[in-house]
């Protein structure tokens, strides 16, 4: 299955919501840096969303590239919020310590509010 990606902007909220649907291994790599990059370095965010209810997977290439976002969003004190991961996921990112650097959710709607 591939990996698809969905955004949406929220400038009232100065937000943005990306929606991953599929694995995030070594061959989604460029399309998720391609999605996530730029929104992390938008002076105009505060917060991004990841809303997780249809990731199934991520790799340490999926990893990598949360990383460059934490890095280039901390520069200018702007927040990662993930929404709906599952189990796994979430039991990937506590393992790793990405969880003290995102904010996790039940859904996007909470990451917004």
């Amino acid at each position: 299955m591939a990996v698809a990606f969905t955004t949406e902007r929220l400038d009232e909220k100065k937000a943005a919501v990306l929606k991953i649907n599929g694995k995030l291994d070594a061959s989604a790599l460029g399309g998720f840096e391609a999605a996530l990059l730029p929104l992390a370095e938008d002076a105009a965010l505060e917060r991004i969303v990841l809303d997780g209810t249809g990731l199934q997977y991520i790799a340490s290439a999926g990893l990598r590239v949360l990383l460059k976002a934490i890095k280039s969003m901390g520069k200018r004190k702007a927040r990662l919020f993930g929404a709906a991961f599952n189990q796994q996921i979430v039991s990937v990112l506590k393992m790793t310590g990405f969880l003290s650097y995102i904010d996790l959710r039940e859904d996007a709607a909470a990451c917004l509010s």
